[in-house]
């Protein structure tokens, strides 16, 4: 997250760098996210970001490959599910 509290996207490059940032999502709801993690979480063989919000829920975004992700699907509910 950059200072203006959006999601931003840092490509990697060759030269085992980062590319510049650009936002990859419209508003500032990931700034009430505890964590953030991204993998390929559906097998597609893109990245997906993860969010975990303080209370505990897990979200998912699917990415397109291209650096756009889709609307949070909510993967856990809370800490207290997972006991």
């Amino acid at each position: 997250m950059a200072e203006d509290r959006k999601l931003h996207l840092n490509p990697g490059i060759a030269q085992r760098t980062l590319g510049a940032a650009r936002t990859l999502w419209h508003d500032t709801s990931w700034s009430g996210m505890a964590t953030v993690l991204a993998g390929d979480v559906n097998g597609d063989r893109k990245g997906d970001p993860l969010g975990r919000i303080t209370s505990g829920g897990l979200y998912w975004y699917a990415g397109d490959g291209a650096g756009t992700v889709a609307p949070g699907r909510q993967m856990w509910p809370t800490i207290t599910s997972a006991n």
